[in-house]
């Protein structure tokens, strides 16, 4: 009788300090690419990342509303990404979400992209993307920038200066190290009637520990706020 009490005070115990996360739309970690349109993600939805390794992962087309960001986040422990040939982590056209490692309490950064091939970025946050929040994602050993978050021109002027611009571009609590290059936000090398600014206010606070701050932004309208611990 005392050993059967005791088991179910163990199970209550587990059951009480077991993080409870409700998922409307569970990504499992054999896929590499999903695209959310077709897929009836409504805004306020949470998406759940399987936990485990992906050699690289793309999502297209995640996008909420001002009122109701939809969050990404890992389930049931730390999603990897790892690879030495491709890209790490890209949100492709991905508007009003926050993207967060704080899926599993035993990890910090329950997110974790642990390398990419040459001239790649860890993660990247491009092609319309605009209006969102990172934390709690490691980056690492990567063949370029630890985050790159930009727009390039295009040849149709849809996505320059005019056009499109990048709003409200948030991230804390990151931990970028050993990177091919540094963070990068709204950074444009190339120009056809000029890069896309980024407005809002950029809050950096995340770990670094090859590059002094690790950031660089260009075209930014708004004051760029730092700090590097």
């Amino acid at each position: 009788m005392k050993k059967r009490i005791l088991f179910v005070l163990l199970l209550y115990s587990t059951a009480a300090f077991t993080q409870q996360i409700n998922c409307d739309y569970f990504i499992d970690s054999s896929q590499v690419y999903v695209d959310a349109n077709g897929l009836n993600i409504q805004a306020g939805d949470t998406i759940c990342l399987e936990c485990g390794h992906r050699p690289f992962l793309q999502l297209k087309n995640f996008q909420g509303d001002s009122l109701n960001y939809i969050t990404l986040l890992n389930y049931g422990g730390q999603v990897l990404i790892k690879n030495d040939t491709f890209y790490g982590f890209v949100l492709n056209n991905c508007k009003y979400f926050h993207l967060t490692g704080t899926g599993d309490e035993a990890y910090e950064y329950g997110i974790k992209i642990g390398g990419t091939g040459p001239g790649s970025s860890g993660l990247s946050l491009d092609n319309l993307s605009s209006n969102f929040e990172v934390d709690h994602v490691e980056v690492c050993n990567t063949g370029f920038a630890g985050i790159m978050s930009k727009t390039n021109p295009r040849c149709d002027l849809s996505a320059n200066r005019g056009y499109f611009t990048q709003f409200n571009t948030i991230f804390h609590d990151n931990y970028v190290h050993h990177t091919g290059g540094k963070v990068s936000i709204s950074d444009i090398p190339i120009t056809m009637d000029g890069p896309p600014p980024a407005m809002g206010y950029p809050i950096l606070c995340s770990l670094t520990t090859l590059w002094d701050c690790g950031f660089m932004t260009t075209s930014s309208t708004a004051p760029l706020m730092t700090r590097c611990k």
